[in-house]
């Protein structure tokens, strides 16, 4: 009986991982076309391992995050008043 229910729920799954991603096919269309120009980059490794990352969308930095390696700390900051 176990493996029915087992059988039965990876079915489920597989449905529903396969009609979301269909879904999401048909939708991604026409918004990749008008969609933002996304930028990522990265600064160069710090003299003790620390490094940035920064995130440019459509020219405007919309994100940065600080690693800081001398006590494994992640920083990150949204700089945009957008909410």
């Amino acid at each position: 009986m176990k493996t029915s229910r087992r059988k039965h729920a990876a079915v489920v799954l597989a449905t529903a991982a396969i009609m979301t991603g269909g879904a999401m096919t048909i939708g991604a269309g026409t918004a990749s076309a008008a969609g933002p120009s996304v930028r990522f980059w990265a600064s160069g490794q710090q003299s003790d391992g620390s490094r940035s990352i920064g995130i440019d969308v459509n020219g405007r930095l919309a994100g940065q995050a600080y690693w800081k390696a001398n006590g494994d700390t992640l920083e990150v900051v949204d700089p945009t008043p957008d909410g």
